[in-house]
């Protein structure tokens, strides 16, 4: 349509500068080594209809780090193998990605009062980050009485949502998942009271 297009959060909320290890493999094999955030930018800056691209900046080296990327004579276009390489990198997110869930709450309001669409955000973001986000994020749900456990299988959910998501199955994966994180976080406490008595 020759309308030029805005892009924000281009990097996620910051989350694809800080890639897990399997992304940041992947950028590493790669011939040309750029930072996470170069590979973000230059992935948007080849299209030739954005024609701006907001960046949030936090500190004076990650000004100085945008102003070297954008620092080209004219704008870049992908090779064949760097295309190749963007696939590569969007399969291994959406290998991270558990549940798909795209959080358009169609499955809300749950009777029992299951929070799905905030469960599996956090469970994906927390497998996206490949950090311990999830633990911490998950205790706030059960202690709000909105958790995974609380699903009786009525199957309302599963009937309203349009990606047809097995949200039965999968709030149970999440349910074992932070049962397993919960019985981590105790060993852990539990020997370092040990240690320390």
């Amino acid at each position: 349509k020759g309308v030029g297009v805005v892009i924000m959060e281009p990097l996620r909320g910051g989350l694809l500068a800080n890639p897990p290890e399997d992304v940041a493999a992947a950028y590493a094999q790669y011939k040309d080594q750029r930072s996470p955030v170069e590979w973000a930018f230059r992935y948007l800056y080849t299209m030739p209809e954005v024609k701006c691209i907001l960046s949030g900046m936090s500190t004076w080296e990650q000004l100085g780090d945008n102003l070297n990327i954008f620092d080209l004579e004219e704008q870049p276009v992908l090779s064949e193998e760097e295309k190749a390489l963007f696939v590569k990198v969007k399969e291994t997110y959406i290998a991270r990605t558990k549940t798909r869930c795209t959080g358009c709450r169609y499955c809300q309001p749950c009777p029992m009062g299951v929070a799905i669409p905030r469960i599996f955000r956090g469970y994906d973001g927390a497998m996206l980050r490949a950090d311990s986000s999830f633990k911490d994020g998950y205790a706030r749900i059960i202690k709000d009485e909105c958790d995974a456990s609380r699903c009786v299988e009525c199957r309302q959910c599963e009937g309203a949502c349009p990606q047809h998501l097995p949200i039965r199955k999968l709030l149970k994966d999440v349910a074992k998942r932070a049962k397993l994180d919960i019985s981590t976080i105790s060993r852990v406490s539990n020997s370092k009271y040990v240690q320390t008595n």
